[in-house]
């Protein structure tokens, strides 16, 4: 009988440990970048082209996420989003994110970003609209700040999450309102 219950004891344990693999190995999206912005109460999530094709709604064929190493430090960009709700893909709200990162990255390394780090539209932090919402979010020489966390760094893929304070948005009529802008990314390839 201790045989019998020791065997269906292993098989169960055998069977529960490959059905918990096979689940997550399925959810695991090879590329993905994830963004909310907030500008006042009104909040609107963004994914980028791989996520969004796990909506099932449409077959898109931008450019790959990856991290660029440009010799002076490292950036991540062509990461294509698209705007989201709970009741599923907003129209025309695709955009292109960049985000500067430093140089020498490693696991658990902050890097932070002050209005002294803004270059104009080329500052560390950029989302570009292309005139899909005609939105502009800048980070500003005034009182932009943020930060980018490295969380992890295997086989030359990188994640991480950021978080900026007070970029502006900006539209034909001028800056009018701020933005708090925070996501993650991960499995970004370093080419």
């Amino acid at each position: 009988m201790k045989k019998i219950i020791t065997l269906l004891l292993a098989v169960t344990i055998l069977f529960g440990c490959s059905s918990t693999d096979s689940e997550s190995s399925s959810n695991n999206i090879e590329y993905d970048i994830e963004m909310i912005v907030k500008i006042g109460d009104y909040e609107r999530k963004y994914v980028d082209v791989y996520s969004y094709n796990d909506y099932a709604l449409s077959e898109f064929s931008f450019d790959t996420p990856m991290i660029y190493d440009n010799g002076t430090e490292f950036k991540l960009t062509n990461g294509y989003l698209y705007g989201i709700s709970s009741t599923g893909i907003l129209t025309g709200s695709i955009g292109e994110l960049r985000l500067k990162l430093g140089q020498n990255l490693s696991i658990g390394q902050i890097i932070n970003f002050g209005p002294s780090s803004a270059e104009g539209t080329n500052g560390p932090f950029e989302f570009d609209f292309g005139g899909y919402d005609g939105y502009g979010y800048y980070f500003n020489n005034e009182n932009s700040y943020g930060q980018v966390k490295i969380t992890g760094n295997q086989n030359n893929k990188l994640s991480g999450e950021f978080s900026f304070n007070n970029i502006s948005v900006y539209s034909s009529t001028g800056t009018n309102e701020y933005a708090i802008v925070s996501g993650k990314f991960k499995n970004m390839p370093i080419e």
